[in-house]
């Protein structure tokens, strides 16, 4: 039987680890990692997911989540977070140094019940609450499209 509680703590460690090959060790190969947010907004597979993880890593080296809430529906798993970390990279069209950030967002999780691992992530946040941070007291010019 799938032990909830005990997955919700692993996985958040594995997210705050860093740990690229850890945390991948929580998804199916051919897990769908939807993130309207990013981009690519649709990722699939475990090797281009790992790519988004190293970016994702690099831009925010200190990243931390704290988990508030979570409930479960059978294998699908909703979870209320809070994320810290510092931006220092390029992301967002934008290259910033150095500033700090937070957001609470909600993450679904489908399990594969056999498997125990997760197959589909779905990501939401506030992009704004993060580009009003970063960018405060920067002077920002925003790219003709």
């Amino acid at each position: 039987m799938f032990n909830y509680q005990k997955f919700e703590k692993d996985f958040i460690e594995a997210w705050n680890s860093h740990d690229i090959e850890y945390l991948l060790s929580f998804y199916t190969d051919e897990l769908v990692y939807i993130h309207p947010g990013e981009h690519p907004r649709v990722i699939k597979g475990k090797e281009q997911f790992k790519k988004y993880l190293e970016v994702f890593f690099e831009t925010f080296p200190d990243y931390k989540f704290e988990l508030i809430n979570v409930a479960w529906n059978d294998n699908i798993g909703f979870g209320e977070w809070i994320g810290r970390s510092t931006f220092n990279g390029k992301r967002y069209g934008l290259e910033i140094k150095n500033k700090k950030f937070e957001i609470m967002g909600v993450d679904i999780l489908i399990i594969d019940k056999e498997k125990e691992l997760v197959k589909e992530e779905r990501v939401y946040y506030n992009l704004l609450s993060v580009l009003e941070q970063i960018c405060k007291n920067l002077e920002v010019k925003c790219k003709d499209e």
